[in-house]
């Protein structure tokens, strides 16, 4: 089974993966599902606009993504805007 560690580890790559240059992650969550199938695990990032022109580009923009991880597998099943604590109502 996939630890919690082993999770944050993939979800790290994985918001790099997507995300250009994220910076200040931070675990916000995590949790396991109630069938202990996903490792629901929520970080917390800021980017900048790739958009060098604007002035939005020197204030860094703050998003949270929850990823939801096998904890057979280690794929990741799917990406959301929000918080597990939202997924687990």
């Amino acid at each position: 089974m996939l630890s919690v560690k082993e999770a944050i580890a993939i979800a790290s790559t994985s918001l790099d993966d997507v995300y250009d240059r994220p910076t200040d992650v931070q675990v916000e969550e995590y949790a396991i599902d109630s069938q202990r199938k996903h490792w629901l695990i929520t970080v917390s990032f800021s980017v900048r606009s790739s958009d060098t022109q604007s002035i939005a580009s020197l204030i860094p923009e703050k998003k949270w993504k929850t990823f939801s991880i096998d904890v057979n597998t280690s794929e990741i099943t799917y990406m959301v805007a929000g918080g597990a604590g939202e997924l687990l109502r």
